[in-house]
């Protein structure tokens, strides 16, 4: 099953996967409203995928409150996410160039952060050539993940990749040339045991 809030999108999801269409069934929900959530059946999925949504959502809690109730037992969250302590309305991204003395130029690129903790909801592309931008809400880790320990989840898989594909131009200011920094965080999630402590605060 595949749920979004864009008739548009959804619409071209179903172009891009008419080979295997029959196969997926497309649902109309708004992933911030508990009750549409939970109609989709409790108790039904294996698994629950947030594939880069969660900073563009107003409101995490109902979302996670109503997965925490569809999985079966012994399913996951997975989720992606621009990383919030590198890839933010608060960041941007530069290139520098030095002259070494052996005369050899290098271009140093790298990440400027100006905030973290405290970044308010803003307009920003997500793609390069992005017609028109759209609203992101940033969460701190701490934010996050709280919201996903207070759903009933617990922590059990994280990963940072990093761009693994270098940009054919070495002065090009993009993420393609930082391939230290890591501009995604996925995690995953399994739904914590009845009776255990809902975070490590707790323990």
């Amino acid at each position: 099953m595949a749920v979004d809030a864009s008739t548009r999108f959804l619409e071209l999801a179903r172009a891009r996967s008419s080979s295997i269409e029959d196969r997926i069934d497309y649902r109309l929900v708004d992933a911030t409203d508990e009750a549409q959530l939970l109609a989709l059946g409790e108790g039904q999925f294996d698994a629950l995928v947030c594939n880069m949504v969660l900073m563009d959502m107003p409101v995490i809690d109902p979302l996670l409150r109503a997965g925490r109730r569809l999985l079966a037992p012994g399913g996951r969250l997975v989720f992606t996410v621009q990383h919030p302590a590198f890839n933010s309305n608060a960041v941007s991204l530069c290139a520098e160039t030095e002259t070494r003395l052996d005369g050899r130029e290098v271009t140093r690129h790298a990440v400027k952060i100006s905030e973290y903790l405290r970044v308010p909801a803003g307009k920003g592309t997500g793609m390069p050539g992005e017609s028109h931008a759209h609203w992101y809400f940033h969460r701190p880790l701490h934010e996050l993940f709280g919201a996903c320990f207070q759903a009933g989840f617990v922590l059990d898989g994280l990963e940072e990749p990093a761009l693994v594909t270098r940009n054919t131009n070495p002065f090009a200011v993009s993420w393609s040339n930082i391939s230290g920094i890591p501009p995604v965080l996925a995690a995953r999630l399994a739904p914590r045991p009845l009776g255990t402590a809902n975070s490590a605060v707790d323990r």
